[in-house]
């Protein structure tokens, strides 16, 4: 496996897909062409698959602050 430049870590395919969905997200790319890129059967499998990687950015943002 290549190694990728910058990336200090292992990188799981859960967390790809999550940072894929959410880097979407952030572009302001539809939801339904979200959720055809990541082969999700509705939108709302999607909204809440976005909406659950945010809970766990902020929640692991507040616990590398306290640390």
């Amino acid at each position: 496996m290549k190694e990728a430049k910058g990336i200090d870590h292992v990188v799981t395919s859960y967390v790809a897909r999550h940072s894929f969905a959410t880097n979407l997200k952030h572009k302001k790319v539809d939801v339904s062409l979200i959720q055809e890129a990541m082969g999700h059967e509705t939108e709302e499998v999607t909204r809440i698959y976005l909406e659950e990687y945010d809970d766990e950015l902020v929640a692991s943002s507040i616990e590398e602050a306290l640390n």
